[in-house]
């Protein structure tokens, strides 16, 4: 059952007693008791009928015959004509206006409201015009109207329709104005190249995104551990009891419906997964921030809490590869981002379909802004530290590499860039 806002319950009540006041007649309270009942179904019951015989129709005010060629419908049919039926108020009983402004615009002429097939005298009405220009809309300074939408007036010579300079960017040009569209993206990603501006985020999530989510049978069961749902007691201790029962190697640990109160960061090890019975039935609540668990003790400068980019109370945390054991080889040539080869020092250590691990970082800053796009100056606070991108080597010919992903960014060899291991 649907529940309608407590404003618009009275203003459909007072609009159906000023209706029935009007027509003179009473329809139980039942019909209307639902708060579901569609307008539509409002309006056909309780609207009066007009039931008032159609005045005679000035000459003046008749269709136009039909053409002197065709045969007049008294002389080829003995059944008198029928009268126009008078045109019906077609205006939503909201009182809207029954029409939106959008970019791609469709006009469809008005249909009459009887269903009966016109008589031999009627000629079918025209179809209007569809090509009618976008709305007009007034535009604060240093704003241009553009096809129904207001955008930053530039200088360039981009035009399109009645647009004129007004269509820049995230308008594209469409035949009698301008849509909203990326040049990054398009319509549908017609427009997207790995050289440009947009990562790939086909990669992301569990296996790559190459596999779906498995469904795996629980190793470990929380309630075997003294957590208890729904008791507004701290659960921490049963989680980590649970965890350490897996020794190490990972597993499933079961968590049935109910709320769960974590009290304490929870850290989950590598192949360690947190089975609920699914969303809003299964509830980790978490009643204290990490400054009201830890405190400010990292706080240094500036921000309100040492925990802002520091994780959560769940964590999942794995080794860091970025060691001299698994040191791969050093790229020596620069590459730019879309492609994907790079040339390193020594491929001997490289293998098809192995993933590695690309590593840059430097000192000066010039890292960072690459990573803004050039767009805007990085700031400082993150200067010295290393990007890194996992792929999936493809092939191999001498020292040149060719990887499964095109580059997110530029590689140069001042930025030290260097691969290594890398086991997902």
């Amino acid at each position: 059952m649907k529940i309608l806002p407590y404003g618009f319950g009275i203003s459909v009540a007072l609009y159906a007693l000023s209706l029935l006041h009007c027509a003179g007649q009473i329809v139980p309270a039942e019909q209307y008791h639902d708060a579901s009942v569609q307008q539509d179904t409002i309006t056909q019951d309780i609207i009066p009928q007009d039931t008032t015989q159609p005045q005679e129709k000035d000459e003046s005010t008749q269709r136009p015959e039909t053409s002197n060629n065709e045969p007049n419908a008294s002389e080829t049919n003995d059944e008198p004509l029928t009268p126009d039926t008078p045109p019906q108020d077609t205006t939503p009983s909201d009182g809207s206006s029954g029409e939106e402004w959008s970019t791609e615009r469709s006009f469809e002429p008005t249909q009459e409201a009887n269903n009966e097939p016109p008589t031999p005298d009627t000629q079918e009405p025209s179809t209007p015009d569809t090509t009618l220009p976008p709305e007009r809309i007034t535009c604060p300074k240093a704003r241009t109207e553009c096809g129904g939408v207001c955008v930053d007036t530039n200088t360039d010579d981009q035009h399109c329709g009645g647009c004129n300079k007004a269509c820049n960017a995230p308008l594209s040009c469409v035949q009698g104005g301008c849509k909203r569209t990326s040049k990054l993206w398009g319509k549908a990603g017609e427009h997207f190249t790995p050289a440009d501006r947009f990562f790939d985020w086909s990669y992301a999530g569990y296996a790559y995104g190459e596999a779906p989510l498995p469904t795996k049978k629980p190793d470990k069961k929380i309630t075997d551990f003294g957590a208890v749902a729904n008791d507004n007691k701290d659960d921490t201790s049963a989680f980590e009891k649970a965890i350490q029962a897996l020794g190490g190697k990972g597993g499933t640990i079961r968590v049935p419906a109910g709320t769960f109160i974590l009290q304490k960061r929870l850290r989950l090890p590598s192949h360690t997964v947190l089975q609920g019975k699914g969303s809003n039935k299964t509830i980790l609540s978490v009643p204290k921030s990490l400054t009201d668990v830890y405190g400010n003790k990292g706080l240094s400068g500036g921000g309100t809490s040492s925990y802002a980019f520091s994780g959560g109370f769940i964590e999942v945390r794995g080794s860091s590869p970025v060691r001299s054991s698994n040191l791969l080889a050093k790229v020596v040539s620069n590459a730019k981002q879309g492609s994907k080869q790079l040339k390193v020092d020594d491929a001997s250590k490289f293998k098809a379909k192995q993933w590695v691990l690309l590593i840059q970082t430097d000192t000066k800053g010039s890292l960072i802004d690459a990573l803004h796009s050039q767009l805007m100056k990085g700031g400082t606070d993150n200067v010295g530290d290393r990007w890194s991108f996992p792929n999936r080597v493809v092939s191999i010919q001498g020292n040149n590499i060719t990887f499964e992903r095109p580059l997110p960014l530029d590689i140069k060899t001042t930025w030290k860039p260097t691969f290594y291991t890398f086991s997902g």
